[in-house]
Order: C-alpha cells, then structure tokens, then sequence
C-alpha cells in the first residue's frame, strides 16, 4: 500500500502545482477584473457627466430657441404693423397726389380759358 501511495506523490504534487497555478492565475484574473470593474465604473460616471452637460446644453439651446421665436414673433408683428401703416400711407399719398392732379387740371383749363377770353378780348 505504502508503495502505492509513494507512486502517487509525483502525481499529488502536480496536482498541487496545477491548482498552485490556478490559484495564480484566479488572484490575476481578480485583479484584472478588479482593474476592469474600476475603468468600467469610471467610464459610467464620465458618461452620466457628460450627459448631464448635455441635458443641460439641450435646455440652455431649447430655452434660447423659445426666447427667438418669442422675439421674432414679435418682430414679424412689429413688420406687418409697419408695412399696414405704411400701405395706409401710401394710399393716403395716392389720394392726394391725385386730389391735387385733379386740382391741377382743373386750374389749368381755368387758365386756358381765361387766357382764351384775355385773347378775344384784344
């Protein structure tokens, strides 16, 4: 029996080595992991920061996008409140550019005639 255990020893001891290199290679692994889970947790809160920048860039761009169409709107009010003054006054012009082309004519037929009688009249 002893003689078979004997013959077994070179065989326990690999098999102590192998599960020695095991265990390296375990501790190396969590290690590794260890180093992984780190990187991976830092890389999670860079990427909850730089959305958090850019929620906050998206509601800076979507306040000041409402704030000019607010303003534009206002101003295109401003525009059409211009341009109806101004055709309001454009045909007011038109009215009296023609009141006073009338008024011309009817001057200058006056004179005509006068002018005719004057002329007889010598």
């Amino acid at each position: 029996r002893l003689k078979e255990l004997h013959a077994l020893f070179p065989q326990l001891e690999g098999w102590k080595n192998q599960a020695q290199s095991h265990e390296t290679k375990l501790a190396e692994l969590a290690v590794n992991f260890a180093v992984m889970e780190k990187d991976r947790v830092a890389r999670i809160e860079e990427t909850q920061q730089q959305v958090g920048r850019l929620e906050n860039i998206v509601a800076f761009i979507t306040k000041e996008s409402q704030e000019l169409r607010e303003a534009l709107k206002g101003r295109i009010l401003d525009v059409q409140q211009l341009r109806d003054s101004l055709s309001e006054r454009e045909n007011a012009c038109r009215r009296d550019i023609d009141q006073r082309e009338a008024e011309m004519q009817a001057l200058t037929r006056r004179w005509w005639w006068k002018l005719g009688k004057l002329i007889k009249a010598l």
